[in-house]
Formats: C-alpha cells, structure tokens, sequence
C-alpha cells in the first residue's frame, strides 16, 4: 500500500499570507503528528512489523526537525546579541572619534595664538640683548672714568700761570702743547714728546678782603690746569 504524501500538509497555506517562524514551527509538528497517526494507521491494518518502523523511523525524524528549529533560534538570538554589543561598540568608538576630533580643534585653535606668543618673546629677548650690551657699553665707560677720576689726584698735573684769557682760542690742549714743545727745551731741556691728555682753566677765590661794611670775594685770575699721560 503506498504512503500518503506529507508536503501537501506542510506547504498547505492560504494565498497571500507569509508565514512567520513560530506558526511555521506549529504547522510542522501538528502536520507531522497528523501524518504519523495516519502511518501508524494503515501500516497496522498490513503489516504490524512495517507500522512499527514507519513509526519509529518517523519518530526519529522529529527531533531533527525540533534541532534545526531551535539552532535557528539560538543562532537568531546570538545574532541579535552580537548586534546589540557592535552598536554599543560602535556608540563609544564614535564618541571617542568625538573627543580626538574636539582635542585636535582645540588644539588648532592654541597654535595661532601659541606663535604669536613666541613672536612677543622673541622680540622681548632681542630687545633685551641689545640693551644688556648697551648697559654693558656704559657700565665699561662708567668704571674707566671712575678709575680716571680716583687717579687723577696722584698725576702730576702742573699748573701754567699767567697766560691771558681767550689766548689758548677753542683748542686748550693744543695751545699748551705747542707751547711746552716751545718753551721746554730751552727752560729744562726737555727732549721727548709731550703728551698731554687735558688741559682746561679754572678759577680760584682770593682770600676774603673785611671791610668796615662789606666782606667780598674777588676772583683771581684764571690758571690753566695741565695733566699730563702716565
């Protein structure tokens, strides 16, 4: 006796209506509890032996069918966990891409003003080196004229009384040059070159002159004042 075909069963399904994973699952096993009942059925009215291993071969089928269903679903189930942990991923690799790209802006932003910063310094530095050599300059002039000016009392600075005044024009160390290499070498034999590093006048106070009305000070005549190079 031939075996009545189960796929009609399995694939019976009203047009337009696409099923889902649950009812396709609920289809299955009653159409398969269905078909088993009718196996067992007509084998046993044939062949007792025959009905036993349809029914047995049968009920090995089923956890097969029961296996791929609930793979599906684990394997669903995975999936859906897999894509729930990508989107997390994803949400903190975009927020991290956020704090880099705002640490980068920032960053850009700084540069500019960091430049102009430099630029001052710079400025300030060079600005200060040329007056820290200006400084020095004058700390050097200070100190050699204070060495001149501690020195000069322990010259040998002689004085030249009685020339007129005007007489020596605008140039006072030459007029007493001209006039030493002149008057020396006759009056003390003088032979060398003169070197004469200043000459200027001066005045000097008479001694104060009392009166039964007024106490007076008159001015002597002016002396020329001569220093001579060590």
């Amino acid at each position: 006796m031939e075996r009545p075909s189960t796929r009609g069963n399995l694939g019976t399904r009203p047009m337009g209506v696409q099923p889902n994973d649950q009812d396709s699952v609920g289809e299955l096993q009653w159409d398969y509890t269905a078909t088993q009942q009718s196996f067992l059925k007509i084998d046993s009215s044939s062949d007792i032996s025959t009905g036993s291993i349809m029914g047995i071969s049968d009920q090995a089928e089923a956890p097969s069918l029961e296996l791929i269903y609930r793979t599906m679903v684990h394997n669903h189930e995975q999936a859906q966990k897999g894509s729930r942990k990508a989107k997390i991923a994803n949400r903190q690799l975009q927020s991290s891409i956020k704090k880099v790209v705002k640490s980068c802006q920032d960053i850009s932003t700084r540069i500019p003003s960091m430049e102009t910063r430099t630029e001052a310094l710079e400025t300030v530095v060079k600005a200060t080196a040329v007056h820290t050599a200006t400084q020095g300059q004058q700390i050097s002039n200070i100190q050699w004229k204070l060495e001149d000016a501690e020195n000069r009392q322990r010259r040998n600075n002689p004085w030249v009384l009685g020339i007129a005044e005007g007489l020596e024009g605008q140039d006072t160390r030459s007029y007493i040059v001209s006039l030493f290499e002149k008057a020396l070498p006759d009056l003390l034999e003088w032979n060398w070159e003169t070197e004469i590093q200043r000459a200027h006048r001066f005045s000097l106070f008479k001694k104060k002159q009392t009166s039964n009305a007024n106490v007076t000070g008159r001015l002597s005549p002016r002396l020329l004042s001569v220093s001579q190079g060590r």
